[in-house]
């Protein structure tokens, strides 16, 4: 289904060319000013592209630092785009309020020594302003994240569950994904990431940092497109026991090794389901949104595939009030157009309450195969409303040329492999709608535009892109220059929100 690739592409969104950039400077050093030789850290630059979404090659960049005159140049290993808050609250993103950067990813050279560096990123022959950092001699504790949620978005999110414990499970004897920042050269063999369990005992973990290249993958709803990074891969000691352990992580760089970072952590064994059904249980990180009419989509992020096994296909979303419940199969399942997740991906799973239950309800994940014990999530409060809640749309025009340039560049790359993109057409016109709170599947969202009379629906096709609260959608033939009324609704069970509406002038 068509509107997977559309939602898929907003998360997947990969830097591969390079547009026209007018200034930008240094917002940080991630993730720390501080630094020892042989780590990889972040400079995260605001404004280096006309658009947040715009696809950028490590490739295009360039990092340089400048200690005591002498200036070292560094090609950057990763570049991504990312939204930081400016003011973090409670609720789903408002992207209004949220400042986009480009997280350039480099290794800092050997041949610097502690003290003061300057640092600038370079981008088409032009440079940033200059950003201090402090060389070290001993690499500081680092910042450990904690489980990786899936979500239909390019930025952060808020937790829509008040009863998710976002702390790590670790399947013994099985390889994961830890998020650690500083990483350090892989290929520097004085460099290395320490991971150690204990319990009781202390595990040593073998740990190895990987890089993956920018890849866009074909699927069977669409492109795939991936970013470069760089990632810790860890396997957990198959001799530690399931139940809580504390996890501790540092770092060893310039042939020195550094304070460690101390968190608790719970060890899982899906071998032992019958033994352990709450330590195995699937868990629902993050519902979104709490409120929500009778047939809208709901957002559930499940921290592990390995929890829905041994067929996450077959994931059931529950609703119950009291003592009613029901069992919906989502509309979408990441584990079926993605088969390829391991066990330790996060999933995504997106399903719509009925009218069987109205009002203040629970909503669980369950896995069929496993049974109530092992097999049913921990309940996550929503409210269930009779009417479908409108989107909130506060501005339509005609697209620039910076907000089409993520799809130009999708087009570009698909149409160079000899493959079809029909997100975009470049003899086509556009308009950009920047609009809150619409399904997340477009097929659930109802455009109409009007002129002088004239009434057009868009159809399912005329739907570019839905990236934060930027909507792109095709201008249909028959307008002219002037002013067009434009509605927007959400579709929920057997009705339509109520229109959310704005005037925009073509300009031909």
């Amino acid at each position: 289904m068509r509107f997977l690739c559309l939602l898929f592409l907003a998360f997947t969104l990969q830097q591969t060319i390079a547009g026209q950039s007018k200034s930008f400077h240094i917002d940080q050093i991630s993730p720390y000013a501080k630094a020892v030789p042989g780590q990889i850290i972040e400079a995260r630059v605001e404004g280096l592209a006309d658009s947040p979404t715009m696809m950028i090659d490590p490739k295009d960049l360039m990092i340089g630092i400048t200690q005591d005159g002498n200036t070292f140049e560094v090609r950057p290993r990763t570049a991504r785009n990312m939204f930081v808050s400016k003011s973090p609250e409670p609720g789903p993103p408002d992207f209004s309020k949220m400042k986009p950067l480009w997280s350039i990813g480099f290794v800092v050279p050997k041949g610097l020594h502690p003290g003061e560096a300057e640092v600038v990123a370079i981008y088409e022959g032009k440079r940033s302003d200059v950003a201090k950092i402090t060389i070290e001699s001993r690499p500081a504790a680092p910042v450990v994240g904690s489980t990786s949620v899936e979500r239909v978005s390019i930025g952060p999110i808020a937790s829509g569950s008040s009863n998710a414990d976002m702390g790590l499970r670790l399947e013994r004897g099985a390889k994961a994904e830890l998020h650690v920042l500083p990483l350090v050269d892989p290929d520097d063999p004085q460099a290395s990431v320490m991971v150690s369990f204990h319990q009781g005992e202390v595990f040593d973990a073998v740990t190895q940092v990987r890089h993956e290249n920018a890849a866009a993958r074909q699927m069977s709803s669409g492109v795939q497109f991936l970013r470069d990074r760089d990632y810790l891969e860890l396997v957990v000691p198959a001799a530690l026991s399931a139940g809580p352990a504390k996890m501790a992580v540092r770092i060893r760089a310039n042939g020195e090794t550094g304070e460690s970072v101390i968190m608790p952590v719970l060890i899982t064994d899906a071998s032992r389901v019958a033994e352990l059904p709450a330590e195995n249980a699937p868990r629902a990180l993050v519902v979104n949104p709490q409120k929500i009419g009778a047939g809208q989509a709901l957002m559930i992020s499940v921290d592990h595939v390995r929890t829905l096994k041994p067929d996450p296909k077959q994931a059931m979303v529950m609703f119950e009030q009291g003592g009613v419940r029901y069992l919906v199969k989502p509309e979408m399942n990441s584990a079926v157009f993605n088969p390829t997740k391991d066990d330790d991906s996060p999933l995504l799973l997106i399903a719509r309450p009925t009218r069987q239950i109205i009002g203040k309800a629970q909503v669980r994940v369950f896995s069929a195969s496993r049974g109530e014990q092992g097999g049913l999530s921990t309940p996550t409060p929503v409210e269930i409303l009779e009417e479908v809640t409108p989107p909130e749309l506060t501005q339509v025009a005609e697209a620039t040329d910076a907000e089409l340039m993520p799809l130009r560049q999708m087009y570009e790359m698909q149409k160079s492999a000899g493959r079809e993109f029909p997100e975009f057409n470049p003899g086509s016109r556009y308009l950009a709608l920047r609009v809150k709170g619409l399904d997340m599947n477009p097929q659930f969202i109802r455009v109409s535009l009007e002129q002088d009379g004239v009434h057009k629906t868009l159809q399912f096709g005329d739907f570019s892109s839905l990236s934060g609260d930027l909507f792109i959608v095709r201008l249909p033939k028959g307008f002219h220059k002037g002013t067009v009324t434009l509605s927007v609704q959400n579709e929920g069970a057997e009705k339509l929100s109520e229109p959310a509406m704005a005037k925009f002038e073509l300009s031909h």
